[in-house]
């Protein structure tokens, strides 16, 4: 059975324009992948700034597209994109020498 909307329009639209609303295409994918690093505290606290400033934007999104574009300058640095991996990605920290 459908969904029905209860309340008819969306009251939080007076208050954000649409040009500040997400567009469909900077929506994150329908199965986001759960991923855990550890990043330095500063570097943290400059990506919330960065989301609390910027209307609609999420940590999701920014860290989203800090990665694709990380991968996408490597990938033209190294001039094709990297090969399938043989092996699983370790996990956890490394070991101290």
């Amino acid at each position: 059975m459908a969904r029905r909307n209860t309340i008819g329009r969306n009251p939080l639209d007076t208050l954000v324009p649409a040009e500040m609303a997400p567009r469909a295409s900077e929506k994150a994918p329908e199965r986001a992948e759960r991923v855990t690093v550890g990043v330095p505290p500063e570097t943290a606290e400059r990506a919330r700034q960065a989301v609390y400033f910027t209307p609609g934007e999420t940590m999701s999104r920014l860290i989203t597209a800090a990665i694709e574009a990380e991968v996408k300058r490597r990938e033209k640095a190294r001039g094709e994109p990297f090969p399938a991996r043989r092996a699983p990605i370790r996990k956890g920290r490394p070991i101290k020498a």
